[in-house]
């Protein structure tokens, strides 16, 4: 691999907000109107990667299709995403409506987003900012929509071709994944086979990234407080209460009034939620994804970095773990 020329990296290039790209999406399309309709999807199996593309016309009658088998170094959403682009170039000369159709939300959301992507999905936005006449469109997997399911059939098709027919460059998040498989092996590698630590050992046999433990003894043998131990209502509702209601909300949109709401309509699925998380010692992925929004600052530059206060916007129910995992270790 040639680092520099491998790698899917970002562009350098600073656009100001107002240069951003978003490219919207609708759900519950109508999928009998008569326009081109074009589906998509993407698969991996046996650690080979496909996507598959099949175009129908006004009459619902199939005009051509495409099962594309790319590099094994692809994920789903890069199928996924490689499908969509596909198909874009492939119509986007055509003036009449069109509906690219996939059941991939996290890509979809990933073209409505402005904030730092692969460069598979700058290219799709670029395309489709001034090709306005293709929508694209949500629609569910597995249940029964004949386009996407012949599209998943492609996709699943061209995992099984001997011939790469394209070669995709090396994500920032696959380069991120190689790195921690390798520091996992090795140090379960050392942690095994080192002679230190073997009560420890028989605790924790696996090396892990993920793993929390806070249920400690003092020196009398009596346990401390655990942070681990089960979160109670009355944990959850003082620092719903003690909050600042003017607080912006984080990328979900749920503000800590509709939390408020949700909350004391139906407690316990909410306290069962902020158990599970302790008890396995996972903080969802959902809660940690964060929003930035440029701030200008005022008679300032605007074309300039430097010009801009950035803000970073976090789920509200992150922030309520957060504080709960925080005040127990300071009474730890």
């Amino acid at each position: 691999m040639t680092l520099h020329k491998d790698l899917d990296l970002p562009s350098k290039d600073f656009n100001p907000p107002w240069l951003l790209i978003s490219i919207p999406w609708q759900m519950d399309l109508d999928l009998n109107r008569r326009v081109l309709k074009i589906f998509t999807d993407g698969s991996k199996l046996n650690e080979r990667v496909g996507c598959g593309i099949v175009c129908f016309d006004e009459m619902n009658q199939e005009i051509w299709s495409l099962s594309h088998r790319l590099s094994d170094n692809s994920s789903v959403f890069i199928a996924e995403a490689f499908a969509i682009l596909f198909a874009v170039k492939r119509v986007y000369q055509l003036a009449q409506e069109i509906l690219i159709l996939s059941d991939s939300r996290s890509v979809l959301m990933a073209l409505e987003s402005v904030g730092e992507q692969t460069s598979l999905i700058e290219v799709i936005k670029s395309i489709l900012k001034d090709h306005r006449n293709i929508k694209l469109g949500s629609v569910k997997a597995h249940i029964g929509i004949s386009g996407n399911e012949k599209a998943d059939l492609l996709a699943k098709e061209a995992t099984r071709k001997e011939q790469i027919d394209t070669h995709i460059k090396y994500s920032k998040t696959w380069l991120k994944n190689c790195f921690n498989t390798y520091i996992i092996r090795n140090w379960q590698s050392r942690w095994e086979n080192s002679k230190n630590a073997r009560y420890t050992f028989g605790l924790f046999t696996e090396a892990s990234f993920n793993r929390c433990f806070g249920d400690f003894l003092n020196p009398n043998g009596t346990r401390c407080f655990s942070y681990s131990s089960k979160v109670t209502a009355l944990e959850i509702e003082r620092i719903l209460m003690s909050s600042s209601m003017d607080k912006a909300p984080g990328p979900d949109g749920l503000t800590l009034g509709i939390i408020k709401e949700l909350y004391f309509s139906n407690k316990d699925p909410f306290i069962d939620i902020m158990n599970v998380s302790l008890r396995n010692g996972n903080f969802p992925t959902s809660w940690k994804e964060e929003k930035v929004i440029l701030i200008p600052k005022e008679g300032k530059d605007l074309q300039r970095v430097t010009s801009y206060r950035p803000i970073c916007l976090l789920s509200t129910w992150g922030k309520i773990l957060d504080k709960i995992i925080t005040q127990r270790l300071q009474r730890i």
